[in-house]
């Protein structure tokens, strides 16, 4: 299940915009995203002739999100005329983050768009067009309504979904990072600062199967992109906390190099046969009953009968310790055979076999 990441979008025809009520435009926005509302302090507005006029002032835009929500404004886009003629001209301007968008002179139709607006918390985001006096035919809004969460906890023991776009307050992660390396995906942006004093984050940026794996250092974590995080202390469950989150999906972005794919995994006891896993410094192939938990990534081949190169080669960093290539795990026979090589498990579990001597991960045991 996956968050739908297609903001909304409003057209206002002349015919909806032939509603003002004591110079007050007031619209709701379809799927409860919220309200919109256009005023005038020191100029007017109003309607006449199938258009909505705005004298010469400052025109405010105001959207209100609902209860329990927030709602990210994308763009607004005011469509229309200068009112003056061709030589007296128009210009518009949004006041909003150091935007500024401007029309020029003519009768003919001009637009003109502002750019994303991102403002959260109980007051509603307001901006305001400056004008000259125009003619307005048409007002878009592109817009993506959130789901607004004081807490979320997001486990490595349970698996992680989510139906709608979410602003979370304040997330926690519970899920233990080894002392060592790790690999990590998370459904939300996050500096890799973040995560612990001396923690290094490397994405996956190529692959050749002569020389292996090659990471390159980053700074900030993507959503949903899969890392190799290396701590220099153990990290403990529930010991990291993410304020002020948006979380646009719940899909895992896959990232492919030469027929070697890097991916995150949300599900809990995601099976992992056939495909390659980080542990202990090596790169394991899954045997039938493997599985991996969320917040992880995994590795998969597409010639896994060829003789391929599997070393990661990591960016080495000036002062950073423990660092180092580590190679592929020699792949070794799965199940449990005889001593003449006749298999008698497909799996690597001894339990109810008679009592000998028995070959599994390429060892004798003894079973009594």
């Amino acid at each position: 299940m996956t968050v739908s990441m297609v903001a909304q979008s409003l057209s206002l025809s002349k015919d909806q915009l032939n509603s003002l009520v004591n110079g007050v435009f007031t619209y709701e926005l379809p799927d409860g995203a919220g309200t919109l509302k256009l005023t005038s302090r020191n100029g007017a507005i109003f309607f006449s002739k199938s258009e909505l006029y705005i004298n010469k002032g400052e025109m405010y835009f105001e959207i209100l999100a609902p209860e329990g929500k927030r709602t990210r404004i994308k763009s607004v886009q005011v469509g229309g005329h200068s009112q003056g003629g061709f030589f007296s001209g128009s210009t518009v301007k949004y006041v909003n983050g150091g935007y500024e968008g401007k029309w020029h002179s003519s009768l003919y139709h001009e637009v003109a768009n502002t750019g994303q607006i991102s403002v959260w918390g109980d007051e509603p985001v307001v901006f305001s067009i400056i004008t000259n006096g125009i003619r307005v035919d048409e007002i878009e809004v592109e817009y993506e309504p959130f789901v607004y969460i004081t807490e979320l906890l997001i486990e490595d023991k349970a698996s992680f979904v989510a139906e709608e776009s979410i602003y979370a307050e304040e997330i926690q992660l519970d899920r233990k990072l080894s002392a060592g390396w790790n690999t990590l995906c998370l459904p939300f942006d996050c500096n890799v600062s973040e995560l612990g004093e001396g923690v290094v984050a490397q994405q996956f940026v190529a692959y050749d199967p002569n020389t292996g794996l090659d990471f390159a250092i980053v700074d900030q974590l993507e959503a949903n992109k899969p890392y190799m995080v290396y701590c220099p202390t153990e990290i403990p469950a529930m010991t990291l906390t993410f304020t002020g989150r948006e979380i646009y999906a719940a899909t895992p972005q896959p990232v492919s190099f030469n027929g070697m794919t890097f991916i995150g995994n949300y599900e809990l006891g995601f099976s992992m046969y056939g495909k390659y896993g980080v542990a202990q410094n090596k790169l394991i192939k899954g045997g039938a009953n493997a599985t991996v938990n969320g917040t992880r990534a995994y590795f998969e081949y597409a010639e896994p009968e060829t003789q391929a190169v599997f070393r990661i080669n990591y960016q080495q960093e000036s002062g950073t310790t423990g660092i180092e290539n580590i190679q592929v795990a020699p792949q070794k026979k799965q199940g449990v055979y005889t001593l003449q090589g006749v298999c008698v498990r497909k799996d690597d579990s001894l339990k109810g076999l008679p009592a000998g001597v028995y070959i599994q991960n390429g060892k004798k045991v003894l079973v009594k």
